[in-house]
């Protein structure tokens, strides 16, 4: 399905044109910048403050789910390119895949079935329009007032995720009670989704494990081409990687004052990160490794240690 979507819905929205003059290359294990410079996030040394730091990071670049916890990836991560000129498209995905690698997440094998998205369209609004209207399962259960909130998206980014409680003892997709249904096709369907419905359906014996994690089944990257002129193409993938890999907050005022590759689109050209940055890479290498069947603040508080301890190793 997602291979002949979004090819047939970014060719009649954005002719594919050359984004770039040159494309970066993308060597294995990457942890610097164009310029080959070391990329360092300046930081107190003082523990206490840097633990505070750290948590108001992770405050300011995540959102949490209506259950109360950080969704992630289960399945390895596939990323697929759309809409760029040819060869850059095979660059951006081998770019997502080494910082993915780099972060400890784990990537699927080639020809694999794609699970997060990167499409550059002309008009951000006509494309998540044209899928409202035509391909309502690429929204999974989102509720129809979060599809138009997409859709009336400042841009020139375009960002959501399918999301489905899973059951932390078995594994089963508890989004639609076993019905076998992606969700998202009414609000019979969708009340049954509800993970505070869910939640009451799984037992654990156990005040901090939850019954369920919240599983990122798809990553929806959407850009628009006037956008990407003049970046890089380790600029778009990094800044993709991040959007696709966590649910990000939206408009956060602390987001500003936080070094990441997330503000790409928010400030000058000339002043914008060239690459990923060391705490975003800190960040996803914590997301994946903490449990994932905990409340936020506790994954949060494992997700700081670990953090934390990437930056010391780093250092």
């Amino acid at each position: 399905m997602w291979r002949t979507l979004f090819p047939a819905l970014a060719l009649a929205l954005c002719p594919v044109q050359s984004l770039w003059a040159q494309a970066s290359s993308v060597a294995e294990g990457q942890t610097k910048d164009e310029s080959g410079a070391e990329i360092i996030v300046p930081g107190s040394r003082d523990k206490a403050a840097q633990k505070k730091a750290i948590n108001r990071y992770i405050r300011a670049v995540m959102r949490t789910e209506r259950s109360g916890q950080y969704a992630r990836f289960g399945a390895p991560i596939c990323p697929s390119a759309i809409g760029f000129s040819e060869g850059v498209d095979l660059l951006v995905e081998e770019r997502i895949r080494v910082v993915a690698r780099a972060a400890e997440v784990s990537v699927a094998e080639e020809n694999c079935d794609p699970n997060l998205h990167v499409v550059i369209v002309e008009d951000g609004k006509d494309a998540i329009g044209a899928l409202r209207r035509k391909h309502r399962g690429a929204f999974g259960r989102m509720r129809p007032y979060d599809r138009e909130q997409i859709e009336r998206g400042p841009g020139p980014v375009y960002n959501w995720h399918t999301v489905l409680p899973i059951s932390s003892s078995d594994g089963r997709n508890r989004g639609m009670m076993g019905t076998g249904y992606v969700g998202g096709f009414g609000p019979a369907a969708e009340q049954l989704g509800d993970p505070a419905y869910n939640a009451a359906v799984v037992r654990r014996d156990s005040r901090i494990v939850q019954p369920n994690n919240q599983e990122i089944r798809h990553g929806f990257v959407l850009i628009e081409r006037e956008a990407v002129r003049g970046l890089s193409v380790t600029q778009v993938a990094d800044f993709a990687t991040m959007r696709g890999l966590l649910s990000a907050t939206s408009e956060s005022k602390e987001l500003q004052s936080v070094d990441t590759i997330m503000t790409l689109f928010d400030s000058p050209l000339q002043e914008r990160p060239p690459s990923l940055r060391e705490w975003d890479l800190a960040l996803l290498t914590a997301l994946y490794k903490a449990a994932p069947d905990m409340k936020a603040q506790r994954q949060r508080s494992e997700m700081a240690r670990i953090f934390e301890a990437t930056l010391t190793q780093d250092n």
